[in-house]
């Protein structure tokens, strides 16, 4: 593994040279929190519409499709969820 000069970060995994560490600069943090903002902000719109069974129908629909993609990508170690 090789070390970044600019902060001491590994920037490469050893014997394989596609994998490196990033690092976002101060304006793509902020860029990420008003998209996760927004995102959340029009989430909440959407879901106030809905009663409460249709929000509990919504989430197992969701925890069942993720459920399955992790399944079909061969991810295991998720428990409960």
């Amino acid at each position: 593994m090789t070390t970044d000069d600019h902060n001491n970060r590994p920037s490469s995994t050893a014997g394989d040279q596609r994998a490196v560490w990033i690092e976002l600069t101060p304006q793509g943090k902020e860029l990420v929190e008003t998209t996760v903002d927004a995102l959340l902000r029009h989430e909440d719109a959407l879901v106030a519409e809905l009663g409460d069974e249709e929000i509990t129908a919504l989430s197992n629909t969701l925890r069942r499709l993720l459920h399955h993609l992790e399944k079909r990508e061969g991810k295991t170690g998720r428990s409960g969820s």
